[in-house]
């Protein structure tokens, strides 16, 4: 009979902390002869930035690698049980070839363990996108909430609003900045900038609202205008805002947001 390995597939984008799937079986081959089910593997990263393996409520970090070999090592302090996997040159797909014969000194913990990959998973989409972050670990517990019967509470969105910042561009200190292109979009891809011209005076005036909210600005029964001077950053001269409300239903909603950024501080939209 052949034995088999399967792969977990790790992207190649180094900012991608967690394995895509969570629920990949791998299979520890001893001989030729037998396998052993050790089920899921998931990959992450500790916080001092080491490369870390979490299988059956254990977590190895990566000791050294040789080649398309790797040798992983329990990060328990003063357990000495190892693991090898070998990348695949083709796919870079990881596999366990061995373990080693070391036992480990402590009891698993697949809390722990799963806790720790929803905090990656959480961190890694704060850092991909621009969903806001209380919302977007909501989701995150809504999909595993099974996870959290029983387990301590999370960390609250403290942590990840730091690991955004750390993602958000700098407030512009000239009138020449540029855009990134995905603050042109909305999280669904719709566009979003709709202005961004020079004025007569010599300023830059930004206009933002998707074609949704247009829509939704038409349908409207009144239209509210508001101006902001000073809750704007320096370089802006002015915050002006449009509000869509509907009579019948009595919603409220914000439609459209013009930032004005002058060379002459008399303008005004």
């Amino acid at each position: 009979m052949t034995s088999q390995q399967s792969e977990l597939l790790v992207s190649s984008d180094p900012s991608v902390t967690i394995s895509s799937s969570t629920n990949v079986s791998i299979f520890l081959t001893k001989s030729l002869e037998s396998t052993k089910n050790v089920g899921s593997i998931n990959f992450s990263k500790t916080q001092k930035g080491r490369d870390l393996l979490m299988m059956n409520g254990y977590s190895y970090t990566l000791n050294k690698e040789a080649k398309v070999q790797y040798y992983w090592r329990c990060e328990t302090r003063f357990c000495s049980a190892t693991l090898i996997t070998t990348r695949n040159i083709s796919t870079g797909g990881h596999s366990i070839s061995t373990e080693g014969e070391i036992h480990h000194l402590h009891a698993p913990s697949i809390a722990k363990q799963e806790i720790r990959v929803f905090r990656a998973q959480v961190k890694r989409r704060v850092r991909e996108e621009l969903t806001p972050v209380a919302l977007l670990i909501e989701q995150e517990i809504e999909k595993d909430k099974f996870i959290f019967r029983g387990t301590a509470t999370i960390n609250t969105s403290t942590t990840y609003d730091r690991e955004r910042h750390k993602c958000i561009p700098n407030i512009p200190q000239s009138l020449d900045f540029i855009i990134p292109h995905m603050y042109t979009l909305t999280r669904g891809f719709e566009r979003f900038l709709l202005n961004d011209k020079t004025t007569v005076s010599g300023g830059r005036l930004l206009i933002f609202s998707s074609n949704t909210q247009l829509d939704e600005l038409f349908k409207s029964s009144y239209v509210f205008c508001d101006g902001t001077f000073s809750t704007v950053p320096l370089i802006f001269n002015q915050l002006y805002t449009f509000h869509g409300y509907r009579k019948n239903e009595g919603i409220k909603l914000n439609i459209i947001y013009c930032r004005q950024i002058n060379s002459c501080s008399d303008s005004s939209i």
